[in-house]
């Protein structure tokens, strides 16, 4: 940063007094490294104002959470199959750059990520190779996933779990 502001040095100021009020706080993770897990989720259309559905993902790695968000959807879904598919899209690009990561740190597992996913329509849609309407309007923006599920990625039917999103 070639020219920090005040408002530079209040943001700094707030991660150094949340850091110090958290200290005692932490992610415990087992001595063994397990594998990368995946768990995604969407709301469909819950915000009355805009229609917009919310993503939602966490990543976990020997029990422990190492990657998560929770964001509304860019676009307007037209179906609840459409929001769980973008959020499986955000979820798989996040896998892609957590399974780099690990590679790269010498830990990464032979099988992959597993992603679970509560919508077995977005799991049919993202594990075939049949192109139905639906995917060719999904398939400019959201054509990774698809790529991702073939490849070293594994989307699974999860337990009927929900984000905060959902309730």
């Amino acid at each position: 940063m070639n020219r920090p502001t005040e408002l530079h040095l209040q943001a700094i100021k707030r991660i150094l007094r949340y850091i110090k009020g958290t200290l005692e706080y932490g992610v415990m993770y087992q001595a063994r490294m397990g594998g990368l897990i995946g768990y995604t989720d969407s709301d469909y259309a819950r915000d009355t104002d805009d229609r917009r559905s919310t993503s939602g993902y966490v990543f976990m790695l020997s029990n422990g959470a190492v990657s998560w968000l929770s964001k509304k959807q860019p676009i307007v879904t037209l179906s609840t199959t459409e929001a769980e598919f973008v959020a499986a899209a955000g979820c798989s690009s996040q896998a892609i750059w957590l399974m780099r990561v690990l590679e790269k740190l010498g830990c990464a597992s032979k099988e992959g990520v597993t992603i679970y996913c509560d919508n077995s329509s977005t799991m049919v849609e993202a594990s075939t190779s049949i192109t139905s309407q639906f995917t060719q309007l999904c398939e400019l923006q959201y054509s990774s996933t698809k790529s991702t599920f073939g490849i070293r990625a594994r989307l699974s039917k999860g337990p009927d779990f929900q984000f905060e999103s959902d309730r």
